[in-house]
């Protein structure tokens, strides 16, 4: 068989085995793929890892990303209780997405949340990962 098309057939497998690996949110359209420690959460759509609290949360809106995002700053988050805050503009094929980092006290504990925001003239889609700061070496990456 032809190198190109061993390497094709790789990559075209690797697709197929990740989209399997995915698992729909329930009540959004959404699909991702979880780290394996994390499970199906039973009291929001996402996923959640009980011995540390990290949790991964999909929020879908009706309206468009200008709407969402309109006073999107990292000011407005600070004075929502966030810290740390920074609000990044991220521009890539599709159009733009907003990529969010803070960190907010519950639990007695910090927790850093990453938040993208991506969406369209008429829909929006949050996804939040949050995890408690004394693990951010652990799962950092892995978020």
């Amino acid at each position: 068989m032809k190198p190109l098309l061993c390497v094709i057939i790789l990559l075209l497998s690797a697709h197929f085995v990740s989209l399997l690996s995915q698992e729909v949110i329930e009540g959004t359209r959404v699909s991702l793929s979880a780290p394996k420690e994390f499970t199906k959460a039973k009291q929001f759509p996402g996923f959640i890892m009980e011995k540390t609290g990290a949790s991964i949360l999909v929020t879908e809106f009706p309206d468009s990303l200008d709407e969402i995002t309109k006073n999107l700053t990292a000011d407005r988050l600070i004075s929502q209780g966030m810290v740390n805050a920074t609000v990044e503009k991220v521009k890539h094929s599709t159009g733009e997405s907003y990529l969010i980092h803070c960190e907010q006290k519950a639990h007695d504990q910090f927790f850093l949340k990453w938040i993208l925001i991506i969406g369209s003239k008429n829909k929006s889609v949050m996804i939040t990962a949050n995890f408690p700061k004394s693990v951010s070496d652990e799962w950092s990456a892995k978020l």
